[in-house]
């Protein structure tokens, strides 16, 4: 992971409790109320499946998911950049039956990790951090084990970046650019990512999950917490104040409801599920 995605990480995810309220707010929000990891991993046979990597594992969600379909005896590792995380997924761990381990640290430590050691490797909202790491995904999976990685479409919340680069059109020449959160989420994306993910899987299952969020007019409160929560990831790099941003945001908000209910933002994402990792091509 490049260190101003270090950086920008640790600013935003290292407020536990913000990040959990922020994704309580789009849980409740969300037109699709089935939960994504668990369609993301319906149709896994876990029969033979006994241990388990979480990259990116934050509090656990992914792992969670696998309660009731996997053996008590199923070891799962979570790697993440926020320490602060281990308690939440150890918890996560034990509602799915299991016991886990948390190791602190960079995606990037996996390169250290032994070949064929994991039946399957999940990822979740991660991997645009870290794409550089597939290789090693691909030499630590056994070769009949699995990556599953979920990761948003590049117009997911594009209707907000769109206000959001409207206000900020006011103190920038150039007519069109890309903000740092929207280059972020290009580097793995719904439509380029069985390219980034083919040299290192003979096998790659897409699932789509469509989803908005609906923000009722007098609800607008929750999509500028939202906006403070990852507003690092929008404006890093830029010379433009939040509080502006945040001013003009809730007018900018109600134009673009057209006189409808309430303020509709796409949250579309895809699900990859991988199979036939490819070692011998990962250069040592």
């Amino acid at each position: 992971m490049k260190n101003e995605n270090i950086s920008r990480v640790v600013k935003v995810y290292g407020n536990i409790h913000q990040h959990q309220t922020v994704a309580d707010l789009i849980r409740k929000r969300s037109t699709n109320k089935q939960d994504i990891r668990d369609v993301a991993v319906e149709t896994i046979n876990f029969k033979s499946i006994s241990s388990i990597l979480d990259l990116g594992c934050g509090f656990g969600f992914f792992t969670e998911a696998l309660a009731g379909k996997i053996s008590a005896r199923t070891t799962i590792t979570g790697v993440d950049l926020i320490p602060g995380h281990e308690p939440l997924f150890l918890q996560a761990c034990a509602r799915a039956g299991v016991q886990g381990q948390f190791i602190p640290g960079n995606a990037s430590l996996i390169a250290s990790f032994q070949d064929q050691s994991y039946d399957l490797v999940l990822c979740s909202y991660a991997l645009y951090f870290f794409p550089e790491i597939l290789p090693h995904i691909a030499r630590i999976l056994k070769p009949k084990g699995l990556f599953v990685t979920i990761t948003h479409d590049s117009r997911n919340m594009g209707d907000l970046f769109e206000c959001v680069k409207k206000i900020m059109g006011r103190h920038c020449t150039r007519k069109e650019f890309l903000l740092p959160v929207e280059k972020l989420i290009r580097q793995f994306s719904a439509e380029n990512g069985a390219a980034i993910l083919a040299p290192w899987f003979g096998r790659i299952d897409i699932i789509d999950y469509p989803n908005a969020l609906v923000y009722p007019l007098d609800d607008l409160h929750e999509i500028i917490d939202y906006f403070h929560f990852k507003s690092p990831f929008f404006l890093t790099g830029t010379q433009i104040d939040r509080n502006d941003i945040v001013g003009h945001l809730p007018e900018l908000l109600r134009q673009q409801s057209h006189g409808k209910n309430g303020v509709v933002i796409s949250k579309n994402d895809r699900i990859f599920i991988c199979s036939d990792p490819k070692p011998n091509e990962v250069n040592p």
